[in-house]
């Protein structure tokens, strides 16, 4: 009598994370490809479901193409509003070590109005300043 286990979500389900997030920076699959340096191919195939099993050096190209930890483009208990602050947080901190700093960065933190770029960044205030 063994016990059963609960079957993983198919492919396409465990990544639809990827899809979202393309959605909430605005990015196109050859964008994501682009900043991930996996191959345009490789990028639709994972988010068709045709390839069945992303290697782990291509969740991890896509979570740092998104400044994401590769667990954020699994978890499917994830909403829309805790993926867009994933995103802003990665941003923040990407700005941050590119030596771009404001003191109203705080503000957004965990906000639904947070940046969720670099770029977006550098557009939210004038004023932004370098180290």
């Amino acid at each position: 009598m063994g016990r059963s286990r609960a079957r993983p979500a198919d492919t396409t389900q465990r990544l639809q994370n990827v899809g979202r997030l393309l959605d909430l920076v605005g990015w196109t699959q050859t964008e994501l490809a682009t900043r991930s340096g996996l191959a345009i191919a490789y990028v639709n195939q994972l988010l068709t479901g045709r390839k069945k099993s992303p290697s782990l050096d291509a969740l991890e190209r896509l979570a740092s193409a998104f400044l994401v930890s590769p667990s954020v483009l699994i978890d499917l208990r994830l909403s829309d509003s805790e993926l867009r602050t994933e995103l802003s947080q990665g941003a923040l901190r990407a700005a941050l070590a590119d030596g771009i700093s404001h003191a109203k960065f705080s503000r957004f933190r965990g906000t639904d109005e947070a940046p969720v770029t670099v770029v977006q960044i550098g557009l939210v205030n004038v004023g932004v300043t370098s180290r």
